[in-house]
């Protein structure tokens, strides 16, 4: 048989019949065939469509992802990691454009669960709330993914003395160092040749004219005042037997310092001080004329907008044991910590703050106690992370503070140290309750150890760094801790990741006072170094 002409032993003719041939995913082959009175059997492919259940009928127009309307893709681009929005440019040039309008933006950054400020505000762009989230998204990857943390660079400031009296960091920013009669103010965003940042952004001094040289001390600082941004702060600090409260707009060009309350003459010098919310809370226990005993305990509690002064009734059984103790000023109360080492409790004390009704009464400016309780634990360190509000049918508001506090369960040397992570749960009628979320053991920190945490939080998550220095070893004891708090639901109590922080090459004693989550950045006081000064460590 001729094998070019096609036909074969089956009948079948290649040339002209090619249906047997593969035709693609949706066509399947169908096989028939007939046999001749001699025996012959011809068999024929021929191909029938494939049917599929899901297949679209032609008939039905499809959309087109440029057919969504902005309101649609902006809520499915809000709910993608900042790093895939920022991949979905190299598309097309129509995502290109998508991705940087500022409603994407502002909508991932209210949805997202990165440690971020509260925002976004009207003045910030699209540029400005990209660069911000990419910023969070490292510092959050830099905090997850490695089990020892290490800072990438540092800034330092020269002291000229070999003690300063105060440094506080505003909103990751600018630092506020107070020597002497001087205080001066730097940024630390801006550029500088090599680690050392030499020129202040302005100085400020706070000695009387004609009055000679004079010692300032206990600063301290709060950004936001009255809600007036994060360039903006109140700075406190003892001077000439007053209180002073400076007004200062940090970001340059425009630095100014108003001086916007003075409260005093003081009788007994401050040995403890808190600014926060608002409010100046003042310990004096230190007399500065000879008719007031040395022991003598007054607490002085001042609202800075509107200059008003409030004194406190406390237990005499509870200052009898206050030789240690740590508050905390939320929007609408002054929370007081007393620990009770010899009973293993603390004894919690709590005052409502005057709302705007009765904070410019004539009536006495005496604080009451509103509410007292025990918890069954030793707090030798808190900070609020996190306040709500909320009432029941029954009319009765509850207040929910979320804190973070280091516990001890008791004062012997072996005794662990936790992180412990807990509400405080202050109804308008009734009684005070502790919700404990998680908590997390201080590994190395021992009791007799100087210990102190400090935070940054938003309502998703809180980053915390926890710090202990040894009072027998200064140096081989610091024990420098970083946290990640994630907040518990109605089926989960919330976890606390933890990690060590190692700063590369140091050797010298130090101090924390001041850390800022948001930007990564970790302040250190190293005054008996053989360069007395000021570190910044920044984790990106």
């Amino acid at each position: 048989m001729d094998r070019n002409s096609g036909s074969g032993i089956l009948g079948f003719d290649r040339r002209r019949d090619q249906s047997w041939r593969g035709r693609g995913r949706n066509s399947k082959p169908v096989q028939t065939s007939t046999t001749n009175s001699v025996g012959y059997t011809w068999i024929k492919m021929t191909h029938q469509p494939r049917t599929k259940a899901w297949r679209v009928p032609s008939s039905q127009p499809k959309i087109q992802l440029e057919q969504l309307t902005n309101d649609i893709f902006y809520e499915i681009l809000s709910h993608l990691p900042v790093e895939d929005i920022v991949r979905l440019r190299q598309v097309c040039k129509w995502l290109q454009e998508v991705t940087r309008q500022r409603a994407v933006w502002s909508s991932v950054y209210e949805k997202s669960n990165l440690l971020r400020p509260e925002g976004p505000t009207p003045t910030q762009t699209a540029q400005d709330l990209e660069n911000l989230l990419v910023h969070f998204t490292k510092i959050q990857r830099k905090w997850s993914e490695h089990s020892e943390v290490q800072p990438v660079s540092r800034k330092s400031i020269k002291c000229a003395l070999p003690y300063i009296y105060g440094v506080a960091m505003v909103s990751g920013r600018y630092l506020i160092v107070g020597a002497g009669n001087e205080i001066s103010w730097y940024d630390l965003d801006q550029d500088s040749e090599g680690e050392w940042l030499d020129v202040p952004v302005a100085k400020y001094d706070v000695s009387t004219p004609g009055a000679g040289p004079i010692a300032m001390q206990f600063l301290s600082a709060q950004a936001n005042p009255d809600g007036e941004g994060p360039d903006v702060a109140y700075v406190s600090f003892f001077v000439d037997h007053c209180m002073k409260v400076l007004k200062v707009k940090l970001l340059p060009p425009d630095t100014s310092v108003e001086t916007v309350a003075e409260f005093g003459p003081l009788i007994l010098m401050p040995s403890w001080d808190r600014l926060q919310n608002d409010y100046l809370l003042v310990r004096s226990g230190l007399s500065l004329v000879p008719e007031i005993e040395e022991d003598s305990f007054i607490l002085r509690l001042f609202h800075i907008p509107t200059r008003r002064e409030y004194g406190f009734v406390l237990d005499e059984n509870v200052l009898s044991h206050a030789s240690y103790w740590n508050c905390m000023i939320t929007t609408t109360h002054l929370i007081m910590l007393f620990p009770q080492p010899h009973r293993h409790e603390t004894d919690v004390v709590i005052f409502n703050l005057p709302t705007g009704s009765s904070i410019d009464s004539s009536s006495v400016p005496q604080l009451a106690v509103t509410h007292t309780a025990v918890y069954p634990c030793s707090i030798w360190g808190a900070e609020c992370v996190h306040e709500t509000t909320s009432s029941n049918d029954s009319g009765i508001f509850e207040v929910r503070v979320r804190i973070l506090a280091i516990c001890h369960e008791g004062y012997e040397c072996h005794i662990p140290i936790f992180l412990e992570y807990l509400d405080i749960i202050i109804p308008s009628v009734g009684t005070v309750k502790f919700l404990k979320h998680s908590s997390a053991l201080l590994r190395g920190v021992r009791p007799g150890t100087m210990e102190k945490v400090l935070t940054t939080s938003c309502s998703s998550i809180t980053f915390a760094l926890s710090y202990s220095q040894s009072a027998v070893n200064p140096i081989d004891g610091q024990i420098i801790t970083m946290h990640v708090v994630m907040p518990g639901t109605s089926t989960d109590e919330g976890t606390i990741a933890t990690k060590r922080l190692t700063l590369p090459g140091e050797k010298d004693a130090l101090a924390l006072v001041g850390f800022d989550g948001f930007r990564g950045r970790i302040c250190f006081n190293a005054p008996y170094a053989n360069i007395p000064r000021i570190d910044i460590w920044s984790l990106i």
